[in-house]
């Protein structure tokens, strides 16, 4: 798992107000694993390489989005992120579309949350850009 990784996954359970064992019982892994991989050391003392199954089970624990992880741990271009942003946005235009009014709304609210994850994984990058420079 890169250098950032792991302390991107920490930042977000922090950023949540969440304990290790909250965290974990979030995304449906053990308390012990997820302080590993905050740590970025299993229990032999060897570098944590994380499945991404795992991720995205963390990620859909918390509500949080998978391609936003991996461009701020630096695995993938903004661009890339943004065209799978664009293409998950371009599918849910269309299932909105034959949806029953009451089903748009909750469509609507869940979006808007989604920005609002946006919006503080935004924040926390600045928070980590401006420890990164002292």
């Amino acid at each position: 798992m890169g250098n950032m990784l792991h302390l991107l996954l920490k930042d977000i359970r922090s950023s949540r107000k969440m304990t290790t064992r909250q965290f974990a019982d979030a995304v449906g892994l053990t308390n012990s694993y997820i302080s590993q991989i905050e740590r970025n050391c299993n229990a032999r003392g060897k570098e944590i390489r994380l499945p991404v199954d795992t991720l995205k089970q963390i990620c859909d624990g918390v509500g949080y989005s998978l391609s936003k992880l991996l461009e701020e741990a630096g695995y993938i271009e903004k661009s890339v992120a943004q065209t799978v942003t664009n293409s998950v946005l371009s599918e849910i235009i269309e299932i909105y579309n034959i949806l029953p009014p009451s089903h748009q709304a909750s469509l609507l609210h869940k979006a808007r949350m989604e920005k609002a994850d946006a919006d503080a994984g935004d924040a926390l990058n600045n928070n980590l850009d401006s420890k990164r420079s002292l």
